[in-house]
């Protein structure tokens, strides 16, 4: 489908030169999608930084691949200990380490970065999403709890800064492109669709004996664990319904929820004519992704 007026805008502004990308939670589901297209795209991308919180081996590989400019980790031992590995190899002798809160709030505000992907997950996300937005960044948002927290916050800033909020969610990714930048009152509804994860035929009696691992195995999706057990309890649809309501500014009201168990319609907008417009693509967090980067 056609993008909307303001991705199209952000792209043909990039289109000369690499787009510099930040990562934020490099080493999660949302960050190795990110950077499997970057792989993929070496001359449309540039890493300039990544953030991660424990998993210190894979990101460290992902320094010496992608060479970033900016690292974030969680502590000050950590970051020290990455700067001495990565100076006495000789390897990435131009990257700096940082840490914790402030850390992630500098590399989201960098001014050399263009886009951040905003992969931290849960309320931890917040703070650096925020700072991104504040820097007027192109910010593809694929933690949705700090638009469940602070919507309001999220898109009154983005309008005094600029900051251009990119849904990375499948289904608000879906709408994004069904809706063209149509005003709200031509929005009779917009339809999330769900796969009903893995319990969706399972008697309500047999619920007691629920695993873990039963819980973690999606029939469709590949995702994080902690959205993968939002999406088997359904949480994760009432999180998106709220996302989708300070995205969109359509009112809870007009937002419904469809069963769709091949997860091939991610979501549906239905105008006012009785039209109605549906984006549909197989079950692969690239595909959204790649769409907010450009």
């Amino acid at each position: 489908m056609k993008p909307s007026a303001s991705l199209s805008n952000c792209s043909e502004a990039q289109s000369s030169a690499f787009r510099k990308v930040t990562v934020l939670g490099a080493t999660g589901s949302i960050g190795l999608n990110t950077l499997d297209i970057v792989r993929q795209f070496p001359q449309k991308f540039r890493i300039e930084s990544l953030s991660c919180r424990n998993s210190i081996e894979r990101l460290s590989e992902q320094i010496k691949e992608f060479n970033p400019r900016l690292v974030c980790v969680d502590t000050g031992d950590q970051a020290r200990e990455l700067r001495e590995s990565f100076r006495s190899g000789n390897s990435c002798p131009e990257t700096e380490f940082v840490w914790g809160r402030e850390g992630l709030k500098q590399i989201s505000s960098d001014p050399e970065v263009d886009l951040v992907v905003a992969g931290i997950v849960g309320a931890a996300g917040l703070e650096p999403t925020f700072a991104a937005v504040e820097a007027g960044k192109i910010v593809a948002v694929a933690n949705k709890e700090p638009l469940v927290m602070a919507g309001e916050l999220f898109v009154q800033t983005a309008k005094k800064t600029g900051a251009k909020l990119l849904p990375t969610d499948s289904e608000h990714n879906a709408i994004f492109q069904a809706l063209h930048d149509e005003p709200p009152e031509r929005i009779a509804r917009l339809i999330l669709t769900a796969s009903g994860g893995p319990f969706r035929d399972l008697p309500l009696d047999e619920f007691e004996q629920i695993t873990l691992a039963e819980a973690l195995n999606h029939p469709n999706w590949e995702m994080g664990q902690k959205i993968t057990i939002d999406s088997a309890t359904m949480m994760n649809k009432g999180l998106e319904i709220m996302e989708a309501h300070w995205l969109f500014n359509v009112s809870v009201e007009k937002i419904d929820v469809l069963m769709q168990r091949e997860s091939i319609i991610h979501s549906m907008v239905e105008f006012i004519d009785g039209s109605f417009l549906a984006q549909m693509g197989l079950p692969d967090m690239r595909v959204p992704i790649a769409y907010c980067l450009g």
